[in-house]
């Protein structure tokens, strides 16, 4: 079904690019980057491996058209990772779920980037925000129990946002201004 609508678009552009299913194809991450895609959701129950495809391409690919980036069952490894948000340099939200090989994740200057939700990463050792000096919003939710999370020149951020995370509060390290806020509830 989702071959039959990629292949069958004929406009130049599209908006918004949004995947909930079983089966994930990564010729239509690149039909969505193609058609220079501002929002990209992929979800669902089985693993999207990017590989490193993406190093292949040339570098007007479409990334940096990309404001919104949110994928579930990830597999990739950290430099990938880097690599692949390092060139979306319009990106403002960015939620990882459920990454399966990420394990020391590096997210530096994207200056756009205003939420970051990174939940369920329990392989993640450590996860290191630098010059995202338009960051509002950073949600954590059950993340490893040795995690050491680092942020630095985030001067936008009021609220960090625990939920469920099992590090202790020693092994994190923030700009003063930022409140933290620890939730233990479900939600």
């Amino acid at each position: 079904m989702v071959n039959h609508v990629v292949n069958s678009h004929r406009g130049g552009r599209i908006k918004e690019f949004r995947l909930e299913i079983t089966e994930f194809d990564q010729s239509w991450f690149e039909f969505a980057l193609a058609k220079k895609v501002e929002i990209f959701h992929s979800g669902g129950e089985k693993h999207f491996g990017y590989g490193s495809w993406f190093l292949r391409v040339p570098s007007t690919n479409g990334l940096e058209f990309l404001k919104d980036l949110s994928l579930t069952y990830l597999h990739i490894t950290d430099q990938d990772f880097e690599l692949l948000i390092s060139n979306c340099l319009a990106l403002e939200y960015l939620t990882i779920n459920y990454s399966m090989e990420l394990t020391n994740v590096s997210i530096v200057g994207l200056s756009k980037l205003k939420h970051v939700n990174f939940s369920n990463n329990v392989e993640v050792r450590s996860l290191v925000i630098h010059d995202a000096i338009s960051l509002t919003s950073l949600t954590l939710c059950k993340l490893n129990s040795g995690c050491t999370v680092q942020l630095s020149n985030t001067p936008s951020l009021p609220n960090l946002i625990m939920k469920k995370v099992l590090m202790h509060p020693c092994l994190m390290s923030f700009s003063p201004e930022c409140h933290l806020a620890y939730a233990t509830n479900s939600n």
